[in-house]
């Protein structure tokens, strides 16, 4: 019976799956040949469904590898702008305390302004 099953099923493989759908459906087997026939179209489906389940698996571990590079991406970026936010912070105290430091020298210098004139005008 496994000589005769593997050459029928030869020569379904030899028509193909959808051939061999047309001809089940037009009932051109007997009872013998039609079981058989039924058989290998089972046993394809689920070659196929294997197949397609082991290409998904690979799809999603890509995807899966893709989303972890991403989210490393965005950490090392949010690194990155947390170290650009503290040196603009930074940035801003100094030139806060550049700013103190000018408008004391611009209240030196017109108070030295205001003693020459007062020295000026006394002589």
């Amino acid at each position: 019976m496994s000589e005769q099953r593997d050459a029928e099923w030869a020569a379904f493989d030899a028509l193909g799956i959808e051939e061999m759908r047309k001809r089940l459906g037009a009932r051109q087997y007997g009872d013998q040949r039609e079981k058989l026939a039924r058989e290998w179209l089972a046993h394809n489906e689920k070659l196929q469904a294997a197949l397609d389940n082991a290409a998904m698996l690979t799809e999603a571990r890509s995807t899966n590898l893709l989303a972890r590079e991403a989210n490393q991406a965005s950490a090392e970026a949010n690194d990155i702008a947390r170290a650009a936010s503290a040196s603009a912070e930074r940035s801003a105290a100094t030139a806060q305390t550049n700013n103190k430091i000018a408008s004391a020298a611009l209240i030196a210098a017109i108070i030295a302004i205001v003693v020459s004139i007062i020295g000026l005008s006394h002589h």
